[in-house]
């Protein structure tokens, strides 16, 4: 065994030769992971009848170990993993620490901010700010009036869309099937003139901090042409 081991680490050797013996294992890994709630702890070993296998329990004094192993690591621990090696007494650490997961973290958002960003700005260009109109919007009216199905009836979130319920427009979220109302119109009048304004551009919810939802299922021409039947651009 390597003599480089600081004494927690001989420590923790000796606790992990004891783990994965009583398992049966000729090796393993042992990951421990800090979070806001708690610390978790997972243990993998390679047994001898050839599988992979969760070995547990892991026990408070082992527990206490791997924290002082971290308490005493400059920078903290962010992620340790011990991989072991029995055959071998080979006890290999790797670790990164605090600082370092959270200027990968904040390069992450940033990143991701900047390409989110991006693609609002680029929706903003290519979908159409032309209004639907009063013809199209007043036969929309009429088709929802007839108990034509606008929405999407799929698993979990499915868009946006429209309902009549007792004479009243609505227009809201879709979750399998069922509308969650946003803007309710006391009759088709109000509705019409509502929608007679709206277009690809206005409805595609880039008002919305969440990219999820920018033009994902959202109310278009194409939808509401399809809606009443219609092949013409109106």
């Amino acid at each position: 065994m390597s003599t480089d081991f600081t004494p927690n680490q001989t420590d923790l050797n000796e606790a992990l030769t004891e783990l994965f013996a009583t398992a049966e294992c000729w090796g393993g890994y042992l990951a421990m992971q800090p979070t806001p709630g708690e610390v978790l702890y997972n243990a993998w070993g390679y047994h001898q009848s050839g599988k992979e296998i969760n070995v547990y329990p892991i026990l408070p004094p082992l527990k206490a170990l791997l924290n002082q192993y971290a308490a005493e690591t400059p920078g903290g621990i962010g992620f340790l993993t011990i991989f072991v090696n029995l055959r071998q007494a080979v006890f290999t650490y790797q670790h990164t620490s605090v600082s370092k997961e959270a200027g990968a973290a904040a390069a992450k958002a940033t990143a991701q901010a900047e390409q989110d960003r991006a693609y609002r700005e680029r929706l903003r260009r290519e979908l159409s700010p032309a209004s639907f109109g009063p013809e199209l919007a007043a036969q929309v009216a009429e088709a929802l009036a007839q108990g034509r199905w606008f929405n999407y009836g799929h698993p979990a979130y499915c868009g946006m869309g429209f309902d009549v319920v007792e004479g009243q427009y609505r227009y809201g979220s879709v979750w399998e099937g069922g509308l969650e109302p946003e803007r309710t119109f006391a009759d088709r009048v109000g509705f019409v003139a509502w929608l007679a304004q709206q277009s690809d551009l206005s409805l595609a919810l880039l008002e919305f901090e969440d990219p999820m939802l920018w033009n994902n299922q959202t109310v278009t021409r194409a939808r509401l042409l399809e809606l009443v039947g219609s092949a013409t651009s109106l």
